[in-house]
């Protein structure tokens, strides 16, 4: 069978979490939005219509949300790698777009969010 390569997203995963440098972000919980892109092997799981042979962006997801939480991330570009790494060590994904919007960053100076995107695995 041919691969046939394509992305899976998990677009704007919202997690509440312990993230940042400053003291009131160590001890009071803020959110985050994760967006994923996983490439990997579309055509396979499209003709055996098996969940085996696709990623399983539910599991994924849920994997994400705990490393995040347990994690109490002192940055997100750390946070990011985290993901990154997680997500790599599911053979079926073979390259990772990881971005992290951290929306109260810069609220005081009436900017939407901060974010750290990075790509990670190669095809």
């Amino acid at each position: 069978m041919t691969q046939k390569m394509g992305k899976v997203i998990i677009q704007d995963l919202a997690v509440m979490c312990i993230v940042g440098i400053h003291e009131v972000e160590r001890r009071l919980e803020q959110q985050i939005v994760v967006t994923v892109e996983m490439t990997t092997d579309i055509g396979t799981p499209a003709e055996s219509h098996n969940i085996e042979d696709a990623v399983d962006y539910d599991q994924t997801a849920r994997q994400m949300r705990d490393l995040i939480q347990q994690g109490r991330y002192l940055l997100i570009e750390t946070m990011s790698e985290d993901i990154a790494d997680l997500i790599l060590k599911n053979p079926k994904v073979v390259q990772v777009r990881v971005r992290i919007q951290k929306p109260m960053a810069l609220a005081h100076v009436n900017a939407k969010y901060a974010a750290v995107e990075i790509v990670r695995g190669a095809i």
